[in-house]
């Protein structure tokens, strides 16, 4: 009989050659972007509507995510309530997710019920009526929420990080506050949905779909009057020279930190090297942060690092949450790892092992044709192509130890980076 020896690793296999599912790019008669990925063995699609509507393009602060939100609370033949019947007797879910950059509309729903459903998504998306009764319920609701999370070290910290990174007046930086909410009307909405909700429309389709379900899609959504136009971007307000900020909180039993800088975006010619410098460091579970910090010191439940690729911006940061206590020497500890990467060559096992982990994981995570409709997004709304993923295997297997200490020193300088803990030290 064998046994499995469980001291003894598993060997490596070698990632072989792949190829993903590509979307293809077609337009409707209105000239609107119609990317179809066609995969998967069951009959369930996912639409998503993407607008550039986001904070980007908000004259007033908090437009974007009541309008956004508010798509669902009526149209002119149906309320919210019965907006919400229709599509559960069809089992089609809906999201409504606004960001800085778009707002994003995702129904989810079996292939033969496409028909059904797709007349009212089209009035969800350019007809609502924006009911002012479910608006104040609406508001009600995010003030509550936000003063909530105000409460919340984690989620304070998050926003003043990117406050200090990005400017309390730029789209990446601002916090929505209870005063922006009560300001808020149904005008607002509607001018915002007149000004935006007609332009820059782009239509993602994954799943099993045929011939017959494009033809819904154009009678649908192709006599729309959708136009494109330039964009303007927002100048940064001036970093302050103070890279620390700090909120004492005396009932806090414990700190949030956050450590991090400016960096680039996704088309950035190092950007897929650097994401393996954050992968060694805090980018998985066996990393050095949380090896050192949860492993070895039991600072925290666990801490990580990650580059977050914004459409205009992006940004490295740490995160994690530590008893009181031990904020200090957290700190003290993230540094010592950062200092450790830039210092010294990695060992050719701990790179092998990220490496795998890596490739692996982007592997694992293209099974589905929901999956691979992310992993579109991800290249096309940065302006790349699919030979951003070609690039990614032969980049990372290419990488070297002394090309990560290089990086390391060029990018992981601690004297660049923004220091955020609400608590206390």
């Amino acid at each position: 009989m064998d046994y499995l020896e469980r001291a003894i690793a598993p060997k490596f296999n070698e990632i072989k050659p792949f190829s993903l599912v590509e979307a293809k790019t077609t337009r409707l008669s209105n000239n609107v972007p119609l990317h179809l990925i066609n995969a998967g063995d069951q009959p369930v699609v996912k639409i998503e509507i993407l607008i550039k509507a986001g904070k980007w393009f908000e004259s007033q602060d908090g437009t974007s995510f009541f309008t956004t939100k508010m798509l669902r609370e009526g149209v002119s033949e149906k309320n919210s309530n019965e907006i919400s019947v229709f599509l559960d007797q069809f089992g089609a879910f809906l999201e409504l997710n606004p960001s800085a950059d778009y707002c994003n509309i995702s129904l989810y729903v079996l292939t033969k019920y496409l028909r059904d459903v797709l007349p009212l998504l089209s009035q969800i998306i350019f007809e609502p009526t924006f009911p002012e009764k479910e608006l104040v319920v609406l508001k009600n609701i995010k003030k509550q929420s936000l003063k909530l999370d105000n409460e919340k070290n984690n989620i304070v910290g998050a926003k003043l990080f990117r406050k200090a990174l990005f400017g309390g007046n730029h789209p990446y930086g601002k916090e929505l506050k209870p005063e922006d909410i009560d300001l808020i009307d149904q005008k607002d909405l509607v001018k915002l949905h007149r000004k935006r909700f007609f332009k820059d429309v782009e239509i993602i389709v994954s799943g099993k779909v045929d011939g017959n379900d494009l033809k819904l899609l154009e009678e649908h959504f192709g006599s729309f009057n959708i136009k494109t136009e330039e964009e303007s971007y927002i100048q940064f307000e001036p970093l302050s020279d103070d890279r620390e900020v700090c909120i004492e909180k005396d009932g806090s039993l414990q700190s949030t930190i956050r450590i991090g800088k400016l960096l680039f975006k996704k088309n950035h010619p190092d950007y897929i090297k650097v994401l393996v410098v954050n992968e060694i460091l805090g980018g998985y579970f066996g990393s050095r942060l949380m090896r050192n910090i949860r492993e070895d010191k039991g600072y925290t439940y666990g801490i990580h690092s990650s580059i977050v690729s914004l459409r205009n911006e992006g940004y490295f940061v740490i995160g994690t949450d530590v008893k009181k206590d031990f904020t200090q020497a957290t700190i003290d500890e993230i540094h010592k790892e950062i200092n450790i990467l830039r210092n010294e060559l990695i060992g050719q096992e701990e790179l092998d092992t990220v490496k795998n982990y890596m490739l692996g994981s982007f592997l694992s995570n293209v099974t589905t044709p929901f999956s691979l409709a992310d992993k579109f997004k991800s290249i096309h709304f940065h302006g790349l192509t699919y030979d951003f993923y070609k690039d990614y295997f032969q980049t990372i297997k290419a990488l070297s130890a002394m090309e990560i200490l290089e990086l390391s020193r060029k990018y992981l300088d601690i004297d660049s980076m923004t220091e955020v803990v609400v608590g206390g030290k």
